[in-house]
């Protein structure tokens, strides 16, 4: 039996998570000086982003331990189980790193850590289908074979209302920042070779939603069967927009709408929304 574990920047909801059968770690934030896991328990979404637009300093993200990983891998395959581990990007997070120096620590255990260059739903898309194909009986080679080709494919915009929080949260240059604080532009921005990269640049909201939906066709041609999915950062008005343009646009096998956790949205800042599109995998 293969144990699909995930991090908790996939921003997989609690049923997606039981329904599948996905063990998730929680990286933790700390704002004003308190810490919480990023679990949804110790703090809400909603409850975050009301902190964070009112909070003095950036909130702060740390990635989980290797030990932490230890012990969350030893309890998953004490029945001989084994595991498939599915990370945050290594080159936004330190969370890959931890994940494989644990493994280094235990010789032998039937646990593989893959680093899927992505990050919030394009990770959690990766993760559900991962957990798929492991109910179904597929192997870990397959899947991370597979899931080698798929990475690659994705149509990946997203907007923000400023690049203030990026900046800050060092992911990405100040040059760009300066840019988008002077001139109030609405950048685009993608997710390309594991990183947050800039895309376009827009002065108003309506034209910057619209060229967000150009360059989304231009990286998965429209009319296409795909997986969709929405995220947002406390912006539910503007995500049922783009969900309802993606479904125009694109034939959604499935299309879901998440508000990201803590952790993604301390990066971006309020009032992100966003959308991964992933070309069907083939059925097996």
């Amino acid at each position: 039996m293969i144990k699909i574990l995930t991090d908790s920047t996939a921003d997989l909801s609690p049923e997606q998570l039981e329904q599948n059968r996905i063990s998730v770690i929680p990286l933790s934030i700390t704002i004003d000086g308190r810490t919480y896991l990023d679990d949804g328990v110790e703090i809400g979404r909603r409850e975050f982003y009301r902190k964070m637009r009112h909070a003095q300093n950036l909130p702060k993200t740390s990635q989980p331990s290797p030990g932490d990983f230890q012990k969350v891998f030893r309890e998953l395959t004490a029945d001989g189980s084994e595991v498939l581990c599915l990370t945050i990007s290594s080159k936004m997070s330190g969370t890959y790193l931890a994940a494989t120096t644990a493994l280094e620590t235990m010789p032998g255990a039937p646990v593989h850590v893959y680093d899927t260059q992505h990050v919030s739903i394009a990770l959690g898309q990766l993760t559900l289908w991962a957990a798929q194909q492991a109910n179904a009986g597929r192997s870990c080679a397959e899947i991370m074979a597979d899931l080698d080709k798929m990475i690659h494919t994705y149509g990946i915009v997203f907007l923000v209302e400023s690049l203030e929080y990026l900046h800050k949260g060092g992911r990405i240059g100040t040059a760009k920042a300066l840019v988008g604080t002077l001139l109030s532009v609405k950048p685009i921005l993608t997710v390309r070779d594991g990183l947050i990269q800039p895309l376009n640049s827009v002065r108003s909201k309506k034209n910057a939603q619209e060229r967000m939906l150009s360059l989304l066709e231009a990286q998965v041609p429209a009319g296409a069967k795909v997986w969709g999915a929405i995220a947002h950062g406390d912006n539910p008005t503007d995500a049922a927009w783009l969900a309802g343009q993606v479904r125009l646009r694109y034939d959604c096998e499935a299309l879901y709408i998440v508000e990201m956790g803590p952790v993604v949205g301390t990066h971006v800042g309020p009032g992100i929304v966003g959308t991964a599109i992933l070309p069907a995998p083939n059925s097996h």
